[in-house]
């Protein structure tokens, strides 16, 4: 630099360009001044641009980005700018957009008619008013949409297929299967992936394979959706004519013997048999019963509680003549199949009337508490959550006998109980039937030493909803039958069996509610004014307060009734006895399962009420178990208890009037007690 000469710096950033006067004023220490004056010339600041490669179809006019641009000029705007776009021997203008995904950063929107298939440049050209430009070459592809065409697929229910579901033409020779993926609506409310192929027979073909199995017989509608790589997409429409399934043998079971009464009206299970398609359902079936005797009706086929593809048929009749009938069930299936079972039934003459016989002076009568007759006992046995714990009380004297576990004591579903000389040694016997989980599991203790006299499983060993039981003289011979029906999930047949030395029989057996019902059935024994015996059945939860009395004999309805509000649902317990002292027959005593009150409602057998009455404190919700213990030349006696909770037991004595605490089991079990 020569010698008294200096350069002048400063520092400035114009928002534009264009040119702008410029003056120095300079000052030195002894206050001498210079001016001089300049002029500073903006140039725009540059544009920076980028190509892309878009995707079209032939045929259409193509509108999307063409290209993207950003400026040096952080306040810079979209009028600053116009673009011009060439290309398919087309030129226009473009559209200046704001990327929406990069601050300071520009689309250019063109619009291209395009008529051939390839890969064709597009030169975009974008000017700043301030000056700067850029021009870049983009890449637009063209090719051809796919076509996709549905076919008719032909099925058989319940059998899985993989087939052709649709077929796409594609023209595209870079195309491959691998840039499509398809999705099948197979019209029974489910979606799967499909598969695409190369068609071997057809170049420029591709085709989409599907697998599924249909449930139900039927026409479908099936819906294919194809996307390729580049985002566009197309449908095709199948349809799938669904055939009934090819039917799976039927298998019959072991027929039974039934023990009938001439004229009696017989209702029960006559057969069972096995599918070996596990979902069919009972309405697959038809059931033709001939009975032996001439005559023929329709079944009702019904799905055992024992399992899937197990059915019971059920049926209704009434043999004028005695003797022994071979009854002969057929059962056809939708899909074709058939099979054949044998049972049997036992009729038996009705006995001529007798003449009455002489009166006989009445009893002496027995001090108060003292029993007569059978050495009279009662039991209770622990209820849900507690373990299978039975104790055994005198009914005379309300001491106790003896307690045992009457299953495993791992077990916590509880255990019924009743009791009645079921060996006839003139002395009570303790009957117990497994709680839930426990399954259908019966078993008869000596009344006197407690030792297991029987066991078996009333229903099939793998239900395992427990199983209800009562006892009671069914067929006058002086000894109890055992009467049992099944927990929630059985399906409602009550069954009547009786013991020879240690070996249980299976007697007789009806529905007690509709074939469908499912919560189980409470069951108690009882007799008409006439002697003739009753049986009396509760249903379990869900099936309303609902009562119901037949005869013992001919399985004929006495009654049919709602024992409470037919809204609570906690189904109810049900016993039998002559509580009012009528000497007329017994009455039915009833009270609810869980969630009801303690209330104690008593009914004649044909349904009319005689007694309403809360048996222990209203507030609580435990439910109410009943039985009767009987007392010579008395009332019988009510012994409740409750579901669970604190409060156990109450014995009710003379026609419903004195009552006592009974306690069962240790102190501060809540476990709730089921009494017999």
């Amino acid at each position: 630099m020569a010698t008294g000469r200096f350069l002048v710096f400063g520092s400035i950033t114009y928002a534009d360009e264009g040119e702008y006067p410029v003056t120095i004023t300079i000052e030195d220490q002894s206050g001498v001044l210079a001016t001089l004056s300049t002029t500073a010339t903006v140039v725009d600041a540059p544009l920076a641009a980028l190509p892309v490669t878009v995707p079209a179809i032939q045929g259409t006019t193509f509108t999307g980005i063409v290209a993207t641009f950003s400026d040096a000029n952080p306040a810079a705007e979209i009028g600053d700018y116009a673009a011009t776009v060439i290309g398919a021997n087309q030129s226009t203008g473009g559209t200046i957009v704001a990327d929406p995904n990069a601050a300071g950063q520009f689309d250019v929107i063109g619009t291209i008619a395009l008529t051939a298939l390839g890969s064709f440049p597009i030169a975009v050209n974008i000017v700043d008013r301030g000056g700067a430009s850029s021009t870049v070459t983009s890449t637009i592809i063209v090719s051809s949409l796919p076509t996709a065409s549905g076919v008719s697929l032909q099925a058989a229910a319940r059998v899985s297929f993989i087939t052709t579901v649709a077929t796409i033409v594609d023209t595209n020779p870079g195309d491959r299967p691998g840039d499509f993926a398809a999705t099948i609506d197979w019209g029974d409310g489910h979606s799967t992936s499909g598969l695409v192929t190369l068609d071997p027979s057809h170049p420029g073909q591709f085709l989409v394979l599907g697998s599924t199995t249909y449930v139900q017989e039927g026409t479908y509608p099936v819906a294919v959706e194809l996307v390729r790589s580049d985002g566009y997409s197309v449908s095709a429409a199948s349809t799938a004519e669904v055939a009934a399934a090819p039917d799976a043998a039927l298998r019959p079971l072991p027929g039974l013997v039934h023990n009938v009464r001439q004229n009696g009206v017989f209702s029960e299970i006559v057969a069972s048999f096995q599918d070996a398609d596990l979902i069919a359902g009972s309405g697959d079936f038809v059931a033709t019963i001939k009975w032996g005797d001439g005559t023929s009706s329709v079944g009702t086929v019904i799905a055992s509680a024992a399992g899937p593809g197990l059915f019971l048929v059920g049926g209704t009749h009434a043999f004028a003549e005695a003797g022994t009938f071979v009854i002969r069930v057929a059962i056809q299936d939708v899909g074709g199949a058939d099979t054949a079972m044998s049972a049997f039934a036992q009729v038996a003459a009705v006995p001529p009337v007798s003449p009455p016989p002489p009166v006989s002076p009445p009893p002496p009568v027995s001090p108060p508490g003292v029993r007569t007759g059978h050495d009279q006992i009662f039991a209770v046995g622990a209820g849900p959550g507690g373990g299978p714990r039975v104790e055994v009380f005198d009914a005379a004297t309300g001491a106790k006998r003896f307690d045992f576990f009457a299953y495993d004591s791992s077990l916590r579903g509880g255990v019924s109980v009743a009791t009645g000389d079921v060996n006839g040694d003139g002395v009570e016997d303790v009957i117990t039937g497994a709680g839930e989980g426990g399954g259908a599991n019966i078993k008869v203790f000596d009344g006197a030493t407690g030792d297991l006299i029987a066991s078996w499983f009333a229903y099939d060993p793998s239900f395992r909803g427990g199983v209800w039981v009562s006892a009671g003289d069914l067929d006058g011979d002086g000894v109890n039958e055992i009467v049992t029906g099944p927990g929630v999930g059985g399906g409602p047949v009550v069954e009547i069996w009786k013991l020879s030395g240690n070996s249980p029989a299976q007697v007789r057996s009806f529905l007690a509610y509709e074939p469908d019902f499912r919560g189980g059935v409470t069951v108690a024994c009882g007799l008409e004014a006439d002697g003739r015996p009753v049986v009396v059945v509760g249903a379990g939860p869900g099936g309303g307060p609902r009562v119901r009395t037949f005869d013992a004999l001919t399985f004929s309805v006495l009654a049919d009734v709602f024992a409470f509000n037919p809204d609570f649902t906690g189904g109810v317990y049900v016993a039998s006895g002559d509580v009012l002292g009528t000497g007329l027959g017994t009455q039915v005593l009833v009270g609810p399962g869980p969630g009801g009150g303690p209330r104690l409602r008593v009914l004649d057998l044909d349904g009319s009420s005689r007694a309403d009455t809360f048996a222990s404190i209203d507030t609580l919700r435990d439910g109410l178990t009943v039985a009767t213990l009987d007392r010579t030349g008395e009332s019988s006696a009510v012994l409740i208890g409750a579901g669970q909770g604190a409060f156990q037991g109450e014995l009710i004595e003379g026609s419903l009037g004195m009552l006592s605490h009974v306690g069962f089991f240790e102190a501060g079990f809540e476990g709730g007690v089921f009494v017999g």
